[in-house]
């Protein structure tokens, strides 16, 4: 049985397939305080750690300080953490497969697909992955970073 993929994205030059996708609040979970660099960082750091072996690309998300805490002068959560900082508030987590890499592989190699976790951050929209996005997906080096699997990888 097939199943059709949950978006598709292309820019003439790569096309990819989003097969599973997992959608989670970005600061679900924050009990206390206020965003900041130093949580941001760090969840950044777990996001790439929690899937070894596979490679995992995170897209570089923005990193605002709210109009409100600005004006209001309210830099917190402390005076140790540094200033407020908050990523979009959706974080997305994605299976991608694409084009066979170009890497190389034994000549009894039986390719069946080529698959990548890719991370990121975006404002809500009716699609699964925003289209201000797309461009920068598209834009992970697919070749150096996507992994080849056969029929004996299963």
């Amino acid at each position: 049985m097939h199943i059709p993929p949950i978006a598709e994205i292309t820019d003439g030059r790569l096309t990819l397939q989003l097969i599973d996708l997992k959608v989670t609040r970005t600061y679900g979970g924050l009990i206390e305080g206020a965003p900041c660099r130093h949580i941001n960082d760090r969840k950044l750091q777990q996001l790439k750690e929690r899937n070894p072996p596979r490679a995992v690309h995170i897209v570089e998300p923005p990193r605002l300080t709210p109009p409100w805490a600005r004006a209001s002068g309210s830099y917190g959560p402390d005076k140790f953490l540094g200033p407020m900082e908050v990523l979009p508030p959706l974080q997305c987590e994605g299976l991608f497969t694409g084009p066979a890499t170009s890497k190389p592989v034994p000549p009894d190699f039986d390719h069946l697909t080529t698959e990548l976790f890719i991370v990121w951050f975006q404002d809500p929209s009716p699609s699964h992955i925003h289209p201000d996005l797309v461009p920068q997906i598209l834009a992970v080096p697919w070749n150096d970073l996507a992994e080849d699997f056969g029929i004996d990888d299963l």
